[in-house]
């Protein structure tokens, strides 16, 4: 689920986007011997993730902290979100691109906006909800060391991984994932921490979309390199699980499928056209990958049945006028319901409105 890059993105590409969307269905946990077709995993001492590993029912059933936890400061309303975000209970998680350390919860039952402590150090970063907790996944850093102004990338990959422990109110140090190109897109699958991607500056601040996969096992921090994606001829946004398959979709009409257990890929049907643009948000629900556009625009909903291998258009949002600044800015599944969380402009006055989906009327209903 993602991309609401801002400016520190646009520099090093742009329209850059995915936001991470953690599964919402069981996947069965890596096991220590891979399946034959999977060679297994090397141990790595410098992938080490830090602290007992959560059981595989953690996993398939998260434990939300309370909903007063004690960890949130009130603040006025974020005016404008740009990074990848994730739900935990009925809270929805967010980062600033514009401190690169700021965190903030919105709570989608009274509309209250917290800020939590903020990260040990400055990225851009994903966010995806694991068990109990939240993880800030590698990212980006501000490259503040480039004396030739512009001739290095404009960022630096960042590899480490932080855990907030909502006991603590406090971000700690959880592990790494191996050294790769910048923009990777990860997603958790069981007890796997799956990275898809990137893209490489070694030919100067364009960057050039990579095809690397590998995988980094969140019980003891084993990691190792998977088959690669197929030919690419645009950069992976997001990726997303819809039973144990995982689906890869980016800036233009296609869909790549990854299977877990056999390491192998296939094609699922071209979008079309139908919400597959460079900045869309996407979470899957009830085997249905839903995308909605993040920046300012048409706000058009489309769907992809992972059965059915189709795509169709649904209803709009009501309510919303994109011509009026009017935009959606996060669609995750919060407590077993799709829910989208958008901000309605007018002169002096923004307000956040949350949007649930009626599986059996296919309606979208503004909460109250």
């Amino acid at each position: 689920m993602f991309a609401r890059l801002g400016a520190l993105l646009a520099l090093a590409l742009s329209g850059c986007g995915g936001e991470p969307t953690a599964p919402p269905a069981a996947a069965p946990p890596l096991p220590s011997a891979a399946p034959s077709s999977v060679p297994p995993m090397t141990a790595s001492p410098d992938t080490g993730l830090a602290g007992p590993a959560p059981s595989a029912s953690a996993a398939l059933k998260p434990t939300p902290p309370p909903a007063a936890d004690g960890c949130g400061k009130p603040a006025k309303e974020v005016l404008e979100i740009q990074g990848w975000s994730t739900a935990l209970g009925r809270h929805l998680y967010f980062h600033s691109s514009n401190t690169l350390r700021t965190f903030y919860r919105f709570d989608t039952k009274t509309g209250a906006w917290e800020t939590l402590p903020e990260l040990k150090d400055r990225r851009f970063f994903h966010l995806l909800a694991d068990g109990d907790r939240i993880l800030a996944v590698g990212g980006i850093a501000p490259n503040d060391d480039d004396p030739d102004e512009g001739k290095l990338p404009p960022t630096v990959p960042v590899t480490s991984i932080q855990a907030f422990d909502f006991a603590t109110c406090s971000w700690r140090d959880a592990g790494k994932i191996p050294a790769g190109p910048p923009y990777r897109v990860p997603v958790i699958v069981g007890r796997s921490l799956y990275l898809f991607g990137g893209l490489s500056f070694d030919k100067g601040p364009t960057g050039k979309p990579q095809r690397t996969v590998s995988v980094v096992s969140l019980a003891d921090g084993r990691h190792e390199s998977r088959k690669p994606m197929p030919k690419l001829g645009h950069r992976v946004l997001d990726a997303v699980v819809v039973g144990e398959r995982i689906f890869l979709l980016g800036d233009s009409n296609a869909v790549h499928i990854y299977d877990p257990k056999t390491d192998t890929w296939s094609r699922g049907a071209n979008s079309g056209g139908h919400g597959t643009a460079a900045d869309n948000l996407f979470v899957a629900h009830e085997g249905r990958i839903f995308s909605f556009p993040h920046t300012w625009g048409p706000i058009e909903v489309t769907a992809y049945d992972a059965a059915a291998n189709t795509w169709a258009d649904l209803d709009p949002l009501p309510g919303l006028d994109d011509k009026a600044g009017d935009h959606v800015f996060a669609a995750e599944v919060i407590e077993g319901a799709l829910t989208i969380a958008a901000q309605k402009s007018r002169p002096g006055l923004r307000t956040t409105l949350v949007f649930r989906h009626d599986e059996l009327s296919g309606a979208w209903v503004k909460a109250p």
